[in-house]
């Protein structure tokens, strides 16, 4: 059931990523955008290039801090292995399907450190929820400041509604973590899998604490002031390849096209968003005038900047870990093979 459920998802991320790309080339002028794209200002790219790579070191940043939590200082986590580990899996989400990337993780971290794979998995949601939660009460000024068409503002709506749904549940789990946890081994024992009932159950109390930073309002607080330097610092490498593309758009639209990007990344697709991204980049840059060929050209420019470097590094320590593919895409399955009775922070 599970191996047809991973295969639908893949799929449907195939067709989404098809129908998008449709969608974004429909009735494009091919020749103005290999102009977009040879008018190219490179010094402003560079500038991009280099807040791509202070917001990736400042997300590794955050991750160690999640995944300190409960460690004595002289059993961190060494930086090196988080960004090693960060870089592999954005890479594998870049060429793999199914975001097996995010599981490729929780597994790389856990074969490195002292660390259950259920743990990390949930401070990797961790990170995906306050990224979610950011770029909602981002999105959410952008609609208040800007005069968008009420297209696009019922679109942009829609999805911040069911971002905001999705972390409210998530939420909800965690304060509500021993009636969840009792809920799952009831639950199990009353369909007759009692005897996974225990350690699904324990697997599950895991993952609530990784997501909640292990019950730390310190690193909850700093998680969210990383977040913030975080997004800022994505905003401004977009702004300045949009500046490298030539779009006449002030900080808080380029704002707004980030949220919405960044949101609609949430739906199913191939890997590296290839076709979604394009249609939400030139969809919402469409809500201030950009025609849909300098739009498309910003696309794919802004595409190249974190995908490429991303890909190569994360496949250069790939093959210095000695990994297979074999290991990343049989680790799909969040604690799957893991023992738990492995030390985990408390």
């Amino acid at each position: 059931m599970k191996g047809k459920l991973k295969t639908v998802t893949i799929w449907l991320g195939i067709l989404l990523s098809i129908v998008f790309a449709g969608l974004a080339f429909y009735g494009i002028d091919w020749r103005k955008t290999g102009l977009a794209l040879r008018a190219v200002q490179w010094p402003y790219l560079a500038v991009a290039f280099a807040l791509m790579w202070v917001g990736f070191v400042w997300r590794t940043v955050r991750w160690k801090r999640l995944l300190d939590v409960g460690r004595p200082a002289d059993d961190a986590i060494h930086f090196g292995d988080c960004f090693s580990v960060m870089t592999v899996g954005y890479m594998a989400n870049n060429i793999l399907p199914a975001r097996i990337g995010e599981v490729a993780r929780a597994y790389l971290v856990g074969r490195k450190t002292r660390t259950t794979k259920s743990f990390a998995f949930g401070t990797i949601v961790t990170e995906r929820l306050a990224d979610v939660l950011m770029l909602l009460l981002l999105i959410s000024f952008t609609l208040l400041t800007l005069k968008l068409p009420p297209e696009s503002k019922v679109i942009a709506t829609g999805v911040a509604w069911l971002g905001f749904g999705c972390a409210a549940g998530l939420v909800s789990a965690i304060v509500l973590r021993p009636t969840v946890v009792r809920l799952v081994e009831r639950g199990l024992t009353a369909v007759r899998l009692g005897r996974y009932a225990a350690r699904l159950a324990d697997m599950t109390d895991r993952f609530l604490r990784g997501v909640s930073c292990g019950g730390s309002l310190r690193t909850l607080a700093w998680v969210w002031v990383d977040s913030f330097g975080i997004w800022i610092a994505s905003l401004y490498m977009t702004w300045f390849v949009a500046l490298a593309c030539n779009l006449d758009v002030g900080v808080t639209q380029i704002l707004y096209v980030m949220c919405y990007v960044n949101l609609g990344a949430m739906l199913p697709s191939a890997p590296g968003y290839v076709g979604t991204y394009q249609w939400f980049c030139t969809h919402s840059l469409s809500a201030f005038g950009v025609e849909k060929e300098a739009a498309l050209a910003f696309s794919f420019v802004s595409h190249i900047v974190w995908y490429v470097p991303l890909t190569l590094l994360g496949l250069v320590l790939f093959l210095r870990e000695r990994l297979s593919w074999g290991q990343l895409t049989e680790e799909t399955g969040v604690g799957g093979g893991e023992t738990l009775d492995e030390s985990l922070p408390a």
